[in-house]
């Protein structure tokens, strides 16, 4: 098998799309610091693809400022992530368990950064409050057990 059809193969495409699943995402309170790096390092990828989406919807004036936009979109995409991450796996090792509330916290934390970026008070609160029951609800949806919205693809 060449490359391409690695790279195309139907099996190898849904061995590694599970990672993207929720239910993998939400499990910070168990191995903090792993997950902690893996989700930064996550918010930067999707940062740098926000980026890039960013330099087709308003072009640079040349490849200086494109670059300078994509390594801004990719370090807040990181930040982000990271304070996310670090702020669930600090509540969740201080509280001693790992329920909604942590990623409550977590997604406060991370809304109150938006808000710092943006230099808004409305926007950081606006962000944590949206951030936090999300993310709250994201973890009750796990503990739970409910389906998946979107089921498996079939191919």
């Amino acid at each position: 098998m060449n490359r391409f059809e690695d790279v195309f193969n139907v099996e190898n495409f849904r061995k590694h799309s599970e990672f993207m699943r929720i239910e993998h995402m939400v499990h910070l309170g168990e191995n903090g610091l792993p997950n902690s790096v893996k989700i930064t390092g996550s918010g930067g990828v999707y940062g740098a693809m926000v980026g890039i989406w960013s330099l087709g919807a308003v072009r640079p004036q040349n490849s200086k400022h494109a670059l300078r936009r994509l390594a801004y979109f990719s370090s807040c995409g990181a930040l982000l992530g990271g304070t996310f991450a670090a702020s669930t796996s600090i509540v969740a090792a201080y509280r001693g368990k790992d329920t909604p509330i942590n990623y409550f916290i977590g997604g406060m934390t991370t809304g109150a950064v938006i808000g710092t970026i943006s230099k808004s008070l409305p926007i950081g609160f606006g962000m944590a409050a949206v951030l936090g029951s999300t993310a709250a609800f994201a973890k009750l949806w796990v503990i739970e057990g409910w389906p998946h919205p979107i089921g498996k693809p079939e191919y």
